[in-house]
């Protein structure tokens, strides 16, 4: 498994570990469906995650009256310190590696209606175990919401791991009534006790859940049970089915337990699931509503880790390849050389206008033109008058 990215605390070693155990989880609020047994108003009061519910909320709920008209207590199971994700940095010569450990709490609320046989048997089982717990009537069907919660925000939190989660108990009532089924989605892959490989081990045991494809580009798949069981397939502690490496699993575990368990797998990168269950009528001519307990655990890895260098980083991206020059225009075409200019003709003397032809078309000869005449002789200006006498 290698995560998305590396933490920011430094190189992944493979330690990036996801622990879930319902052994050491409190159940101080249990109201799934509003059916109680357990409202803690005090434990509402200070933890964030319910704090969160009813900030902003003007017109329903007020945490410090629950008498205040529309007051709902919130509906589901709050496990209070159900698990720690631990992200390791690389251990170097010299250099221990660096851990960074987040706690997270889980809230599991119903998103339809909730009919429960026995709602006292929610939280965990009998209040001891490494188990949660659900009871669900016959003839019903309900989906749960299964949510990692941080416990300093209250906000959903984000495993950077996969996790494992198991579903035990998956069996049916007397003559094939109250038959259990789980939907889940979202799933990177599943395994039944046939194909389970646990820290090392594999089990190769024959199961009796059924698995059917749902929607499997998904990762959605329906579990059913196939076989009857009692109380006495029910696990109590999970060593019991999941020993520690070298130690042998016992006959009871191998032929009652094991074979109603399916395992699983959750991408990188969630806040949690969404599972179906749905339990089949009880028999007709019994009037007593029938129900089955659905059990589940988380996963809590042994000491041994193995370790991974971090995933090198992407190559930088190379800078685009520079612009190809443009292309050489070729040179112009060379021009012929210049000639001289070339001179104008010589001017010749204008021709005389033809002669007219000798005789008119037609008619006789024309008389050859008149000298031209001279102009008459200018004569000479008439004398002045003589001046005047004098007077005597």
């Amino acid at each position: 498994f290698i995560p998305p990215a590396c933490p920011p605390i430094g190189l992944f070693n493979g330690s990036v570990q996801v622990y879930i155990e319902f052994e050491n989880a409190q159940v101080y609020y249990n109201n799934l469906g509003g059916q109680g047994p357990l409202a803690n108003l005090t434990f509402l009061k200070h933890t964030p995650f319910f704090r969160s519910l009813f900030e902003g909320n003007k017109t329903a709920q007020d945490v410090n009256d629950t008498a205040a008209t529309g007051f709902v207590w919130p509906q589901g199971i709050y496990y209070q310190n159900i698990g720690v994700e631990i992200i390791t940095s690389e251990e170097k010569p010299g250099i221990v590696g660096l851990e960074e450990a987040t706690f997270f709490d889980m809230w599991v609320a119903n998103t339809s209606e909730y009919v429960p046989k026995y709602a006292g048997r929610n939280g965990k089982r009998g209040e001891v175990g490494d188990y949660g717990v659900v009871n669900l009537a016959g003839n019903q069907t309900c989906t749960f919401e299964y949510t990692f919660i941080n416990k300093e925000t209250g906000e959903p939190y984000t495993l950077t791991g996969s996790f494992k989660f198991f579903f035990f108990d998956l069996d049916t009532g007397d003559g094939g009534n109250l038959v259990e089924s789980i939907e889940v989605c979202g799933l990177d892959y599943f395994q039944t006790s046939k194909d389970l490989v646990h820290e090392g081990r594999e089990y190769g045991i024959n199961t009796t859940v059924r698995v059917d494809d749902v929607d499997p580009a998904r990762g959605c798949y329906r579990f059913t049970a196939t076989k009857e069981g009692r109380g006495e397939n029910n696990p109590v502690y999970k060593h019991n089915v999941f020993p520690a490496p070298g130690e042998d699993l016992n006959d009871y575990t191998r032929r009652k337990v094991l074979p109603h368990l399916v395992a699983l797998y959750f991408p990188p990168g969630t806040t949690g699931f969404t599972a179906t269950y749905a339990i089949t009528a009880t028999r007709p001519s019994v009037d007593v509503l029938g129900g089955r307990n659905v059990l589940y655990a988380g996963f809590s890895q042994s000491n041994s880790i193995s370790l991974l260098p971090c995933p090198p980083s992407p190559p930088p991206v190379p800078p685009p390849p520079p612009l190809p020059p443009p292309p050489v225009s070729p040179p112009p075409p060379s021009l012929p050389p210049l000639s001289p200019p070339s001179l104008p003709p010589p001017l010749l003397p204008p021709s005389p206008p033809p002669a007219p032809p000798p005789y008119p078309p037609g008619g006789a000869p024309r008389p050859p033109p008149l000298p031209p005449s001279k102009p008459p002789p200018s004569m000479p200006p008439p004398p002045s008058p003589p001046p005047p006498a004098p007077p005597p």
